[in-house]
């Protein structure tokens, strides 16, 4: 008989960092992209932030990263600690993910003129999680009956 729980559900995620320039900058000519996607389920993960997976994505030639990091809270609702960094400027957002649903995420940030390579260039992190369904008692019967 196949593992059965009516708390399991899965995350999906898309996301795209982008560095660009805003106004005169010998850094940067063009923007640059990185982007990726990933697929996890709450039975992957034990309640808190230690046990997800963490995707960091860095940029060349200057101090540009964003990261994800998936968790599970004690009500096994998935979570999402979202956060980017250009120079000395951070900003994070903690998202809760319930089932069956579409959470779009963006955060922005710009440095200070003054921080050396990244002045004159801000980033934007943004995505969308979509949450699969939890089992229906329906949906359980009907495994049970197989």
């Amino acid at each position: 008989m196949p593992k059965v729980s009516l708390t399991n559900y899965a995350v999906a995620a898309d996301y795209l960092l982008t560095w660009y320039p805003v106004g005169q900058t010998d850094v940067l000519a063009t923007a640059e992209m990185r982007g990726g996607t990933f697929n996890i389920s709450v039975e992957d993960l034990m309640p808190g932030w230690s046990n997800g997976p963490e995707i960091i994505d860095f940029l060349s030639r200057a101090p540009v990263e964003a990261s994800l990091l998936i968790g599970v809270n004690p009500q096994k609702l998935l979570t999402a600690a979202i956060e980017v960094r250009i120079g000395r400027k951070r900003r994070s957002q903690d998202i809760v993910l319930p089932p069956d649903s579409r959470v779009p995420f963006m955060l922005h940030a710009s440095p200070g003129q003054d921080e050396g390579v990244v002045g004159g260039t801000e980033v934007v992190f943004q995505g969308l999680f979509v949450t699969s369904p939890r089992l229906s008692l329906r949906d359980l019967l009907n495994i049970v009956k197989l």
